[in-house]
């Protein structure tokens, strides 16, 4: 299959992942899961599940200090604002809203492209766009009433962060596995929620039973997402 729809048809489903993940937390913020435990949960499972998955294929990790670094900064900062302003985003004000706000995000991967990679904007590209903005507007539109500015900055934000990582996470794949890379990025994701959350005091395990399956859901599609 030539790489272009290959990649094309893996972003697709991705997309369709990450899309599903609001609606499963809106469940699990319901069972009394909060932002920071259902992120550290979240990462922390990923990055067990992707680093078992590392051994049992006994691929080695050879990384030095400058490439964990890098990948403390793509998973522990870069990673870590995305996910903490989308899912605040996503309790705050409705997931459709929320969706469609960071789903603006390919406009500014295509503009960040341009100017620190060179990649041409072609038609294809602006056409893809407006034809996939377009699509979310009529799949999520409705009558928005009394929105949350809160709510729309820091989905704003999680769009304009995650398309940093986007953006930086794609040199770092230049040299380090894929698997790897993303075992890291949860793991230093996981461990970034885990001290916010006990510094913030904001870490809490007393939820309902139920809300373990839409947690262990959102990490299966973490790590396929990925």
């Amino acid at each position: 299959m030539d790489p272009y729809y290959k990649g094309a048809i893996f972003a697709l489903f991705s997309a369709a992942g990450f899309g599903i993940t609001p609606v499963l937390a809106v469940f699990a913020y319901a069972g009394g899961v909060s932002v920071y435990s259902l992120l550290f949960l979240r990462f922390m499972m990923a990055a067990v599940v992707l680093f078992s998955y590392i051994f049992f294929n006994k691929n080695e990790i050879n990384l030095d200090i400058y490439d964990h670094l890098k990948l403390f900064v793509q998973g522990g900062i870069i990673y870590s604002v995305f996910s903490i302003c989308y899912f605040s985003a996503i309790s705050i004000i409705s997931p459709s809203l929320a969706v469609l706000l960071f789903y603006t995000y390919p406009i500014i991967v295509a503009l960040l492209s341009f100017l620190i990679n060179g990649e041409q904007i072609t038609k294809r590209i602006v056409f893809s766009i407006i034809v996939s903005f377009a699509g979310l507007i009529m799949l999520f539109g409705e009558n928005f009433n009394n929105l949350n500015k809160i709510g729309i900055l820091l989905a704003l934000g999680a769009s304009i962060s995650y398309s940093v990582y986007a953006i930086y996470g794609r040199h770092i794949l230049d040299t380090i596995p894929l698997a790897v890379t993303t075992a890291y990025i949860c793991f230093f994701a996981a461990f970034t929620f885990l001290a916010a959350g006990l510094y913030q005091n904001k870490l809490n395990f007393s939820f309902t039973p139920v809300s373990w399956i839409y947690i262990g859901l959102i990490t299966l599609i973490t790590v396929g997402g990925f």
